[in-house]
């Protein structure tokens, strides 16, 4: 259970202890989602289970501040939402669910006592109905159509095959960058046009984190197909199906930060290759991955100032706090693994380095994130000149 550390520092046992103390966690919830008469609800994920008798009941057993759960929609008629946004989207979500609320020690016993109480939270929400697809990719929030996709790829994995999922994702990713390069000019759906396709999404801010995310989830333990145990699968698209978008998107992409010694943070965020590491000049690297947090030790000259870093962090150093935080405010708690450059193996650290590592079975073999890029370019330039 504690790996090489000591039991205090064994994640199952601290989740254990936090969920069973948690006076936020909600329990017997039903959810209930309501829209507007143009659309209609056409999916759910999450650890929502639909109601048998109720369309757009939903049942969850236990969830907490942290949980999210995912809708599909679909118009109900070729009108959509109206001209000119008449009939802006409208959805009402109510919640209700049970909260045990804690009541002063019996006077007696000093036993703790606690209350049920059945509580209901309603949230309406209205969105404008955009007027243009430059005025939807201008305005996309990308980690959540990130999770919306991880929630409908291992849906189309489990009822499909892992293959169909791969090449549905890979679909998705060229048929986005067709469509935004044809509707800013900067290629066009004609097959004589020649114009190179920008697949990196450059004129487009929200948007250009896109290509990492999809790069990452066919990287990721979920989708990829070798190398990779059915129970470390199961337990990965598990945890991706309760976790929020930016929670959901540090599991996919970690986040690489440097830190010239264990008090002094470098850079805050570095890309996922070894170049970067080796021309930061950090003498130490930490590595979230959401739910396994690496230190990283780069290699140093025995004698030298670099070689002199107290190892592992100690308690009260910027590294240490750094990692205690991350620890400290997640309801899953990472496990911690600290690496000696030189001295031990690195295998853990230099495969969250994802952007180095192929992606297996796409067309081109593509090597790294930069070939897959080219790739995904390659077949939207096809897609293009004979849609």
């Amino acid at each position: 259970v504690g790996g090489k550390g000591g039991a205090s520092d064994a994640p199952l046992p601290r989740d254990v202890f936090r969920l069973l103390r948690a006076e936020s966690q909600a329990h017997h919830c039903t959810l209930r989602l309501r829209t507007s008469a143009e659309f209609e609800v056409a999916a759910a994920y999450g650890a929502a289970v639909p109601d048998d008798v109720y369309p757009g009941l939903y049942h969850v057993v236990r969830c907490g501040p942290g949980d999210c759960f995912a809708f599909d929609f679909r118009h109900k008629s070729a009108a959509g939402f109206g001209r000119r946004g008449d009939c802006p989207p409208t959805a009402q979500l109510a919640f209700e669910y049970t909260a045990l609320t804690p009541l002063p020690p019996d006077p007696a016993t000093q036993a703790a006592r606690y209350l049920r109480q059945r509580r209901r939270r309603v949230c309406t929400a209205q969105a404008r109905v955009a007027s243009s697809p430059k005025d939807v990719f201008a305005t996309v929030d990308a980690e959540c159509v990130v999770s919306l996709l991880t929630h409908k790829i291992l849906a189309t994995a489990e009822e499909k095959g892992l293959s169909e999922a791969r090449l549905l994702l890979s679909d998705w990713l060229v048929i986005l960058t067709s469509r935004f390069n044809h509707e800013t000019g900067v290629a066009r759906f004609d097959p004589k046009d020649a114009a190179a396709v920008d697949g990196a999404f450059t004129s487009c801010v929200p948007l250009q984190q896109m290509p990492r995310m999809v790069f990452a989830l066919l990287r990721s333990t979920m989708l990829r197909p070798r190398g990779v145990q059915p129970d470390e699968r199961t337990r990965a698209r598990a945890l991706a199906r309760r976790l929020d978008p930016p929670s959901l998107s540090r599991l996919l992409y970690p986040r690489l930060s440097s830190y010239a010694d264990v008090d002094t943070q470098a850079f805050p965020r570095h890309s996922l290759t070894r170049t970067a590491v080796t021309t930061s000049n950090g003498a130490v690297f930490l590595v979230d991955a959401f739910d396994v947090v690496v230190i990283f030790y780069a290699p140093a000259q025995p004698g030298s100032e670099r070689a002199s870093q107290p190892y592992p962090p100690p308690q009260g150093s910027a590294v240490r706090a750094a990692v205690n935080a991350l620890r400290e405010e997640r309801e899953v708690t990472p496990r911690v693994v600290y690496i000696r450059g030189g001295a031990e193996d690195p295998s853990a650290f230099h495969d969250l380095l994802i952007e180095e590592l192929d992606v297996d079975g796409l067309e081109g073999g593509a090597s790294g994130f930069v070939g897959f890029l080219h790739t995904v370019e390659s077949q939207a330039r096809r897609f293009m000149r004979e849609a």
